[in-house]
């Protein structure tokens, strides 16, 4: 059976008064693919989805599905389904009529409503459950009917906003696995909405970075976590130590960085002495010795440790204030509370990204940087 379920948003627009929350936004998902919008509230992505359903209208541009404009399109005639945060499951129904509603709605004969139900049932692991109540059962479980409830009469598109948040931890971490297993089993396209970067980044194929209703970028979680375009990208994808700086002299295949809690190094070939940069080292990458190491000026003393699982970070508060984090499985190699360290990293580790506000505040003076230090 042929794929559907190709996504075109084309030039998308929308305002509310003055408030423009989607920008002019392009891009494209493939059939059977699961992409995630992932930004802070405010950022777009819900109206995104919504527009895609066809729950708001579009200022500009058009929504195209396999080719096909749906703009036009009532929601109920867009084979787009939408699995919502809050389950929205009928309260009086049991859990077969609930599943079964869309299918009836349609005027599906009765045995193929059945076998359409109990497979429904199957993939989201609740066989059995078909007489019981809304209300005799877990947020979880609610979840996964509402989820048979979207796929059981196969859409092209499954839309799902933020389904995840009203679960507790331990649920909806095993749920991201069980949406992961279902999509890959039906094949159905999974348009996925979530401010939660672990979640996007352990279910997607691709992720859009949204912010201020533009995409920031856009890409497969590997390559927006090892190379973020943006500041914004690099924080919000995973931990990260981000420094604002100046680029110095180049020292071999690397550039010297001037901030103001010291300097480093950082490979960067695109970039001019003295231009503006945001850079950005994971705490993993980060290293720490008891004696100066040539080409890094970072120093400071360890103020805490944040445990994390198997993962424990030290704080490392530099001279101007500023904390770095040093990451290590189990905690060992960590220096101790309290130990004076200096900081050093491969310089191809750390990721230098064009500054603009930088850019502004050097023109206007506001911002200097000493020529060493």
């Amino acid at each position: 059976m042929e794929k559907k379920g190709a996504i075109e948003l084309i030039d998308l627009d929308k305002s509310y008064g003055d408030n423009h929350v989607v920008d002019h936004i392009n891009f494209s998902v493939e059939k059977g693919e699961f992409v995630s919008f992932l930004g802070p509230s405010g950022c777009g992505k819900t109206t995104l989805l919504r527009m895609i359903a066809g729950f708001e209208t579009l200022d500009g541009g058009d929504i195209r599905l396999d080719g096909v404009s749906i703009i036009k399109l009532p929601p109920e005639k867009r084979n787009v389904h939408t699995v919502f945060q809050h389950y929205s499951l009928f309260p009086h129904m049991n859990v077969y009529d609930n599943i079964a509603y869309g299918l009836k709605a349609e005027h599906v004969g009765r045995s193929k409503i059945q076998e359409a139900v109990k497979e429904a049932l199957k993939i989201v692991s609740l066989e059995g459950f078909e007489e019981r109540m809304p209300s005799q059962m877990s947020g979880g479980q609610k979840q996964r009917v509402a989820i048979a409830r979207a796929i059981v009469t196969h859409p092209s598109v499954l839309l799902l906003d933020e389904p995840l948040t009203a679960l507790d931890m331990k649920l909806r971490k095993d749920m991201r696995y069980k949406l992961r297993e279902i999509q890959q089993q039906l094949g159905i396209t999974f348009i996925y909405v979530t401010h939660d970067q672990e979640e996007a980044m352990i279910m997607s194929d691709k992720i859009v970075v949204l912010q201020g209703g533009h995409i920031e970028q856009q890409g497969i979680p590997q390559e927006l976590y090892k190379n973020p375009k943006t500041a914004f990208v690099s924080d919000f994808i995973g931990e990260t130590n981000e420094f604002d700086g100046m680029v110095g002299d180049p020292k071999g295949d690397a550039i010297r960085i001037l901030c103001e809690s010291g300097d480093f190094l950082a490979t960067g070939f695109s970039f001019e002495k003295d231009e503006f940069v945001n850079v950005s080292i994971r705490p993993h990458r980060v290293q720490w010795s008891e004696e100066k190491v040539p080409g890094f000026h970072l120093h400071g003393h360890v103020t805490d440790f944040i445990y994390t699982g198997s993962l424990v970070t030290a704080v490392v508060m530099l001279r101007n204030g500023r904390r770095v984090r040093v990451s290590r499985l189990g905690g060992r190699g960590l220096p101790k509370l309290n130990q004076i360290v200096h900081l050093f990293w491969n310089p191809k580790y750390a990721i230098v990204m064009k500054n603009p506000v930088g850019d502004v505040a050097k023109m206007t003076g506001m911002v200097k940087f000493p020529e060493k230090i």
